[in-house]
């Protein structure tokens, strides 16, 4: 009887767990889906997109909640999932990583104090923390799973989503536009850069880029050969000629900063570089996209004029509210009804703000979290973020070096779109790849002094 007793829990916390990997899973698989559903937003005098101004629901957004649901449970059901969470918040706080990111939290909910829409910063705050919850999860999964369950099912689902993605990409490309898949909820407009399944093309390729270094990361992981190579070489053919596609400039850059990074900083693996097959593959797909697209890449090329403005897109606006709150913003989720205020009242010019007749938030992230926390804000975001940049190192472990120099592109890619703050989906989707590298950093510290301590 004592025997049941202690198993039925044991049960119920497997269970738990396994809906937990479902449901990051489908987080990943949906994080660029453009569907949403408008909770409430607040009117301004000139059209601007609804996420800058109001609460909205994204499918990510969902398993966000279930899965914050689940981990309440699982915490009430099972004293060891406690323990194994609280151990790797522990060792995340002593390392640094984490307290950064709960002060950008607390700090961007503080903010509610000042705000003109409190209810805007609560939602952008309480988002936030349910991301940094996720995030968590994810390290704990990643930090104590065993050899054979290493490969997070948050990796798989980014694989997958990206290959599909990719493929629509090339399929809309061939075709100009939308090919018929309205009911999965491809837009209906017709544009030379392929957006798959999400709003834009630069946001397909923000997901394709994290998607790549997941798949660069199933390619170091998982020993299996044959057809499995072959698969996982097709995954990755799927998602670089997607983010051709898509012809995204800084992506492509940013991708290519981070592979050359991970490939440079792997000297010592040689495991890694008797892959001849996947070498030999990626030259060879490598090549045919410069075949294929080379002209269009150096047609795109930007002039350094172009560059600047690239850089500064939609920029006055939000430098005039930095002007007007310098030392503690202007709160989370409002700065768009300032830069709505200052245009509809002649002190900003009103195009150079605004695409398609819509008012746009500036296309950098750092000067949004600049605009609505403040210095403060932007130095808690820049320590969260540099906390990878400091630990760009192969004796940290191959997987949290390539999710390292994922995270950098994904920092290059901030400097020119601002989807990564605005659009809570995406900051989620942000933290959930740091939360996968705290994982995979815990595990490299712990395999390095086990390897330092029975090498002595």
């Amino acid at each position: 009887m004592t025997e049941k007793v202690l198993i039925f829990p044991q049960r119920i916390d497997a269970g738990l767990n396994r809906l937990q990997k479902m449901i990051l899973f489908g987080i990943a698989l949906t994080l660029a889906h453009p569907w949403f559903m408008t909770i409430g937003f607040v009117p301004t005098v000139l059209p601007v997109i609804v996420e800058a101004r109001g609460i909205v629901l994204k499918l990510p957004d969902y398993g966000l909640l279930l899965l914050s649901v689940v981990t309440v449970l699982r915490l009430l059901f099972a004293p060891a999932y406690v323990q194994a969470l609280a151990h790797t918040g522990v060792r995340l706080f002593r390392a640094r990583l984490i307290l950064p990111w709960v002060a950008l939290a607390l700090w961007a909910a503080v903010s509610l104090l000042w705000a003109d829409e409190p209810v805007l910063t609560i939602y952008h705050a309480a988002h936030l923390a349910l991301a940094l919850l996720a995030a968590l999860v994810v390290a704990e999964n990643t930090h104590h799973a065993s050899d054979n369950g290493l490969l997070s099912s948050l990796v798989i689902g980014f694989v997958v989503g990206g290959a599909a993605q990719g493929l629509l990409a090339c399929l809309q490309a061939l075709n100009g536009g939308a090919v018929g898949l309205h009911w999965l909820g491809e837009l209906r407009y017709q544009h030379p850069r392929a957006y798959g399944l999400t709003i834009h093309h630069n946001t397909l390729s923000s997901y394709l880029v994290m998607a790549w270094f997941m798949t660069i990361l199933w390619l170091r992981l998982d020993k299996r050969t044959g057809r499995w190579t072959i698969l996982k070489c097709t995954a990755l053919a799927l998602i670089g000629l997607g983010l051709f596609a898509a012809l995204s400039r800084m992506a492509l850059l940013a991708t290519a900063l981070g592979t050359g990074g991970v490939v440079l900083m792997l000297p010592q693996s040689r495991q890694f570089y008797r892959q001849r097959t996947v070498q030999r593959i990626a030259l060879a797909i490598a090549l045919i996209l410069l075949v294929i697209f080379g002209d269009d890449l150096l047609r795109r090329f930007p002039s350094f004029q172009e560059l600047v403005q690239r850089l500064t897109f939609a920029s006055s606006g939000a430098v005039r509210v930095i002007e007007d709150a310098p030392l503690i913003g202007v709160g989370a989720g409002n700065l768009m009804l300032h830069v709505d205020a200052l245009a509809s009242s002649g002190q900003v010019f009103i195009l150079d703000n605004a695409t398609d007749g819509w008012l746009q938030p500036v296309h950098n992230t750092y000067l949004v979290v600049l605009a609505e926390l403040g210095p403060p804000g932007l130095l808690l975001f820049g320590l969260s973020l540099g906390a990878v940049f400091l630990r760009l190192s192969p004796r940290f472990g191959q997987p949290a070096l390539i999710l390292g120099w994922g995270v950098v592109a994904l920092c290059v890619i901030m400097l020119t779109e601002f989807h990564f703050w605005v659009a809570v989906n995406w900051r989620a989707g942000l933290l959930l790849m740091v939360g996968l590298w705290w994982g995979y950093f815990l595990r490299g510290t712990q395999e390095a002094v086990h390897f330092a301590a029975t090498h002595k």
